[in-house]
């Protein structure tokens, strides 16, 4: 990738580690299994977008991203959002 392999001032070795930050913003976006969920009351489809696009900003800007970048990669991230479909609901 980088011309000079290990020696170029941009090289780093692969991480292959799931850190510790990843690990939470699964848990946030995935808290219980399924089956704990098909009984669960379901919020308007709204509210549930509003609520995983704030989180997705404020990772964004955890991460130190500019503002114009995250409205852009929000904006790519609201595009592509569909309902999710919750079999008995």
């Amino acid at each position: 990738m980088f011309k000079k392999g290990r020696q170029s001032p941009c090289w780093i070795a692969g991480n292959f580690q799931i850190s510790d930050g990843h690990k939470a913003a699964v848990r946030r976006f995935y808290p219980k299994p399924l089956a704990a969920l098909r009984d669960a009351p379901v919020p308007p489809v709204q509210t549930m977008n509003a609520a995983v696009m704030g989180e997705y900003r404020r990772l964004l800007a955890e991460a130190g991203l500019a503002t114009d970048r995250i409205d852009a990669l929000a904006g790519a991230f609201a595009s592509y959002a569909q309902p999710v479909d919750m079999p008995g609901h």
